[in-house]
C-alpha cells in the first residue's frame, strides 16, 4: 500500500522521531525522491496508528465500544510490531497496561493462536511479548489440555520461551522424609522472562 498522501502531511522534523522513516526519507533512496512508501504488508488503519503515535505520543481507536477484547489485543500487538519496526521514539509503556488491562478484565479466553504468533516476532524482553507468554504459562498451568499444544510445534521458539518460565515457576526443596522433594509453584507473573529468555544458549 502506498501512504503517499499522509506522508506528504506530515512535518519533515517528525521523520527524526522515526528512525526507519528518518533513513528512508532523508537520504538519497527512491523513496526520498518521490515522497512514497510502499508497504505491502500494513493496512492504512495500522498505518495511521504509527501516524497518530508520531504527532500525539499516545494511541486512541476509532472503534465502538462493543469492539471484542481479542480484537482490541491485536490491534495492540500489531502496533508494538510497528514501534519496533519502524524505531519509533516515545514510550510504550501505557501499551503494554493496557495489554495487562485487558487480561484483567476479561480473563484468558481473549488469547488466540494468533497474538502467541504475532507476540513471538517481537524482540526477546519486549514487555509485550512477555506478557503474552506469561498468560500463556497461566493457561497451561490452570488448563487439563493446553489449548495451545499444536502452536507449540508451529511457531518458532514458543515452545523453549514457555518452558523457561514453568521451569521458573515450579521450585522444590528437600523434604523430611528420605531426601523427598516438596514443590512450590509461583504464578507466572513474577518471573523474569528477559533475563531467563536472552541467556538461553542459541537463541
Amino acid at each position: 500500500m502506498a501512504f503517499q498522501k499522509l506522508l506528504k502531511e506530515m512535518s519533515p522534523e517528525k521523520f527524526a522521531d522515526s528512525a526507519y522513516f528518518d533513513r528512508v526519507f532523508k537520504g538519497s533512496f527512491k523513496e526520498a525522491l518521490e515522497s512514497k512508501l510502499e508497504l505491502d504488508d500494513v493496512t492504512k488503519e495500522q498505518f495511521d496508528l504509527v501516524i497518530q503515535w508520531i504527532y500525539a505520543g499516545s494511541l486512541k481507536y476509532d472503534s465502538p465500544p462493543e469492539i471484542a477484547p481479542s480484537a482490541l489485543l491485536s490491534k495492540y500487538i500489531t502496533f508494538t510490531r510497528l514501534v519496533d519496526r519502524f524505531d519509533l521514539c516515545g514510550d510504550i509503556k501505557p501499551v503494554y497496561e493496557e495489554v495487562l488491562r485487558i487480561f484483567s478484565d476479561n480473563g484468558h479466553d481473549v488469547l488466540t493462536a494468533e497474538h502467541i504468533r504475532d507476540a513471538l516476532k517481537l524482540p526477546v524482553g519486549h514487555d509485550v511479548r512477555n506478557a503474552i507468554v506469561k498468560n500463556c504459562a497461566i493457561i497451561f498451568l490452570d488448563d487439563y489440555q493446553f489449548r495451545f499444544e499444536k502452536e507449540l510445534v508451529e511457531i518458532q521458539g514458543f515452545s523453549n520461551v514457555l518452558f523457561l518460565v514453568l521451569k521458573a515457576c515450579i521450585q522444590h526443596s528437600s523434604g523430611g522424609i528420605r531426601g523427598s522433594l516438596s514443590y512450590l509453584v509461583l504464578s507466572p507473573s513474577t518471573v523474569d522472562v528477559e533475563t531467563r529468555e536472552s541467556h538461553t544458549p542459541g537463541d
